[in-house]
């Protein structure tokens, strides 16, 4: 671990990158231990590494809410076929009436004569 590196931290506000790795755990020990050092005397950092938690906790929660949303939207739409019940007997019922009619016709029309 170099000099400078320990400056780094212990001098300035850490990076977006550097809280985020610390979260992640991808830092040397030596290095976690400076930024673990740096965050408990630097009430800034320490909050912006809450949030940096909190915000992988969102994005976590973010994709399992749309993940259910899609297997409920799955389950409660179900698979279409070409006809579904309703549009059969609809379509049933208007042959029906249309032969009721044409037979009535033909009756009337040609028998009766």
């Amino acid at each position: 671990m170099t000099q400078n590196k320990s400056k780094e931290f212990s001098s300035i506000h850490l990076s977006n990158d550097d809280l985020l790795k610390y979260h992640r755990r991808i830092f040397s020990n030596d290095e976690y231990r400076i930024i673990e050092n740096h965050i408990a005397n630097c009430e800034l950092c320490s909050d912006a590494l809450k949030g940096v938690a909190e915000m992988n906790n969102v994005m976590h929660i973010y994709s399992i809410r749309n993940e259910l949303k899609k297997r409920m939207k799955k389950r409660l739409i179900p698979s279409r076929s070409i006809f579904s019940k309703f549009d059969l007997l609809s379509l049933m019922l208007s042959f029906f009436i249309v032969g009721l009619i044409l037979f009535l016709a033909f009756y009337f029309l040609i028998l009766k004569r």
